[in-house]
């Protein structure tokens, strides 16, 4: 077999020059999987798996342009101990638990009896085949010739490095090196970190026949023996795993410029910290130039990977380094964070390397731990499907971008099981999400500030760690308390953008952190609100420009942190979620104390909460509305409204994230981000039979002129409120009991759903349903039922209204209806129809794009 793959190995030559000008279309969807469902491996056997997995997958391949194969033979030892000999066996990931046991991992207590994979490793079968690296080449070339046979795409083949000990057992990481292990994510000394030196060896790997030098880099090391295992096994990239190359302690909150209680001062170590991530792109890349790389990255955010663990995200991206960047993070959705989930993959695709997309990555199987997400984390619901692929990138020109990547983790179970119900059931749930794609900028967008938080304050010449670290959280708990943003562009294209045009986001309220005095991003600012722009700006204003005080109507006095008492404004909507008057401040972990008081004769600024300790008084949220604003359809225009907000956390001893505050001990600062919304029309408010109930997760992006809501409750007696500047909102396929004007839900654990009308009336219940339309000129029906002389905005279709009806009170076979007058307006958010005094049903229906044939059937029977 060896030598008849000898012949074969210019094949896997790597296109270097269409990789390295990234001219590698971007649509491209990944399958991964384990060997595990190899269980034999002769050649028609290993031809009968892979046909298997891509006409299982069929429906799927076929939205993209090419497909991927992600092999998880082992944990990346197989590549690190390669040595060329191709009839050498290599361990390789036959394990469910962890394959690297570790003196002190077992608790004799929880688990006396070892059951727990924690606990031991068990082999999946009970007779794993072994695996030579002459098969595993033939794995990879009947993967690249069967894929492409079966699905008429080309298929590319990629290999994995995970820093851990999970997957397979290692003797290079935990015998040989264990001076790489210097990080702690699964135990003492259990993670490789990037950035270590290897001490001298003598074994004869691929790239080094004499064995390892004494202190040489395993940057230098990996790319060397990368590029030699990749071209001779047939891979065309490489995938590091759980945050490889992305700092030092990859999971926790904790790193080497923070010790769970302290930022570090000392600008130089910060930079040091920050090169030796750095220098290990530029030897990984030096050593190896020419296959592509994709990456994982963290389970956190860019904001907190620098504060933490001084990853320059932006250097890297920067950096010439032919990387795919890191997608969604699955361990922040498994445990149900989707907060840190969606703002973690927010951060990270604000900007992108040049010339690539980004990817977004769905836990379907694990092939280690005997779960299998889809069917028991997520009960069979499609919510970490629906939410991040409702996220709408903005590019430097403020177009939305869509996702390139989509990676299936994994098609394989932890028995190397290829269920079919599991793509039978998943399946149609990711058509429906990339076939509804974000095609507009939303109505809430996040300005990031991917460049300033990795870079020295010009003021002070020093970081602000504190300032990144808190934003970040804030936002986290943010979208935890209900807040829908679901759109994002950098600071840097945000104020280049704004610079030409400055109402470019004139039509959505945007969230931005306060920005450095003279910077661009606060010129852009307050450019914006100059426009009738409309923001929500949080963050300490310590270190903020005195125009943006002054327009805020405020002014700094003595910084104060611990335990105050809250007061706030009367604002119709906040006072049913209200658990606690309490709240704790913690100066280190929310960029400072709370120093803000709001300057006498502000006639323009209300005070929205103000928080006191005895006699002293100072304000954390107010609103500074333009003196010439009027309501009109979308309120508030020029307004903006600051939130000093506090980090809702606690540091969480012996824990890889923060603890959240409880709301009925604590005032939840970043709830007051879906709050503020109310200031420009957006009410969204939550009713909770307990205090700590967890509310929905929700997300608003824009598809051929509709609003789609998204999102996920993990607590189903949570109730929801809504009401929008047009109205009510009517989703397709839900009631809304209106109540005093207001629209009252409850929303299934998930949901996609689609809102083309806003209704304005008093009482009564509302619903939308999809009608068949029984019609040669109308491709879609959509019944409007339970109107009580209301006033309605209906928006058609890809904001084509010539091909919209509206029909009250139609009977089959709905061709004529009632006689009602209807308006189109230019609503803030594209075409729509309006009117008033409708009572009874409407049917909304819209026309085939192309109806000549039918025109002419319809002739011949006139005649």
């Amino acid at each position: 077999m060896a030598q008849e793959l000898d012949a074969a190995t210019s094949a896997f030559t790597p296109h270097a020059a269409e990789r390295k000008n990234g001219g590698m279309h971007m649509s491209e969807v990944t399958l991964e999987m384990s060997l595990k469902p190899f269980k034999a491996i002769d050649n028609a056997s290993i031809d009968r798996v892979i046909t298997r997995m891509f006409r299982q997958w069929a429906m799927v391949i076929e939205k993209f342009d090419s497909v991927a194969v992600l092999l998880w033979s082992a944990d990346g030892s197989e590549l690190l101990d390669y040595s060329g000999d191709l009839e050498k066996t290599f361990e390789w990931a036959h394990f469910i638990g962890r394959a690297n046991e570790f003196d002190g991992d077992w608790d004799r207590k929880r688990d006396p009896q070892k059951l727990s994979p924690h606990a031991r490793r068990y082999e999946y079968t009970e007779h794993p085949v072994s695996f030579t690296y002459a098969d595993l080449r033939a794995i990879v070339l009947a993967l690249k010739t069967v894929g492409e046979a079966v699905s008429g795409k080309s298929v590319r083949v990629g290999t994995t490095l995970d820093p851990g000990p999970e997957f397979s057992i290692s003797d290079f990481k935990y015998r040989r090196h264990p001076e790489v292990c210097t990080a702690g994510s699964m135990g003492a000394k259990s993670f490789m970190v990037s950035y270590e030196t290897l001490h001298a060896d003598d074994y004869p790997y691929r790239a080094y026949p004499e064995g390892i030098p004494e202190g040489l880099s395993l940057a230098t090391f990996l790319g060397a023996q990368a590029s030699c295992f990749m071209e001779d096994m047939g891979f065309d990239y490489l995938w590091l795993s759980n945050g490889f190359g992305f700092g030092a302690e990859n999971w926790a909150t904790t790193g080497p410029l923070f010790d769970g209680e302290r930022f570090t001062c000392d600008t130089k170590y910060i930079d040091e910290v920050c090169n030796k991530t750095l220098k290990f792109w530029h030897d990984f890349r030096e050593a190896c130039p020419n296959f592509e790389v994709q990456t994982r990255g963290t389970n956190l955010s860019v904001g907190i990977d620098f504060a933490t663990d001084g990853c320059a995200t932006k250097a890297i991206y920067d950096g010439d380094f032919d990387l795919v960047p890191p997608p969604n993070s699955p361990w922040a959705a498994l445990d149900k964070n989707f907060g840190l989930e969606l703002a973690g993959f927010m951060s990270r695709i604000a900007e992108l390397p040049a010339g690539k997309g980004y990817m977004y990555r769905y836990y379907l199987h694990d092939p280690w731990w005997i779960n299998s997400p889809w069917f028991d984390r997520y009960e069979g619901e499609p919510h970490d499907i629906y939410l991040p692929l409702s996220i709408t990138r903005l590019d430097e020109s403020g177009k939305p971008e869509r996702s390139g990547y989509l990676n299936i983790l994994t098609v394989d179970t932890s028995f190397g099981e290829m269920p079919d119900e599991a793509v039978a059931t998943v399946a149609p749930h990711l058509m429906r999400a990339l076939d509804t794609a974000p095609d507009a900028v939303p109505p809430f967008v996040w300005v990031y500030p991917f460049e300033e938080y990795q870079t020295k304050d010009p003021a002070t010449g020093s970081y602000r760690l504190s300032k990144a670290f808190f934003e970040d959280w804030f936002m986290i708990r943010a979208i935890n308390e209900g807040l829908p943003v679901s759109g994002v562009i950098s600071s840097a294209h945000f104020a280049r953008l704004v610079e030409h045009v400055p109402s470019a986001f004139a039509n959505s309220v945007l969230y931005v952190p306060v920005p450095q005095a003279g910077s661009p991003l606060e010129r852009a600012l307050m450019a914006h609100g100059e426009c009738g722009g409309r923001a929500v700006v949080y963050g300490s204003l310590t270190n903020a420009g005195t125009g943006l005080r002054a327009r805020l109507g405020v002014s700094l006095d003595e910084p104060l942190e611990g335990r105050f008492d809250v007061e706030f404004a009367e604002i119709p909507g906040w006072e049913g979620e209200l658990r606690s008057t309490k709240l704790a401040h913690n100066a280190e972990l929310s960029d400072g104390g709370i120093d803000t008081v709001l300057d006498q004769g502000a006639d323009n600024t209300l005070a929205l909460t103000t928080v006191r300790r005895g006699s002293e008084l100072r304000v954390i949220s107010v609103e500074a509305r333009d003196a010439s604003s009027g309501d009109g359809l979308f309120p508030g225009a020029g307004t903006f409204v600051w939130l000093r907000g506090t980090n809702d956390h606690e540091v969480k001893q012996g824990g890889n994230l923060l603890k959240p505050y409880a709301r009925s001990s604590c005032y939840i600062t970043s709830a007051e981000m879906r709050r503020a919304l109310s200031r420009f029309g957006f009410d969204i408010h939550f009713d909770m039979v307990d205090a700590d109930a967890h509310v929905p997760v929700i997300t608003i992006h824009r598809h051929e002129n509709a609003f789609i809501f998204s999102g996920y409750c993990r607590d189903t007696t949570v109730g929801c409120r809504m009401h929008f500047p047009l109205g009510v909102p009517v989703l397709i396929g839900h009631e809304v009991a209106i109540h005093e004007g207001v629209g009252h839900y409850h929303f299934p654990r998930s949901f996609r759903r689609e809102c083309r009308v806003f209704v304005e009336q008093t009482e009564g219940v509302v619903s939308m349903t999809e009608y068949g339309p029984v019609s040669m000129v109308m491709r879609r029906r959509v019944l409007l039922e339970g109107l009580k002389d209301a006033t309605m905005y209906v928006f058609p279709e890809r904001n084509q209204p010539e091909k919209c009806e509206l029909l009250l009170n139609s009977v089959k076979p709905n061709s004529t209806g009632e006689p009602f007058e209807t308006e189109l307006v230019e609503t803030p958010w594209g075409w729509a129809y309006r009117t008033e005094h409708v009572t009874g049903h409407v049917m909304v229906s819209t026309e085939f794009d192309e109806i000549t044939y039918l025109e002419e059937q319809k002739g011949a029977c006139h005649e």
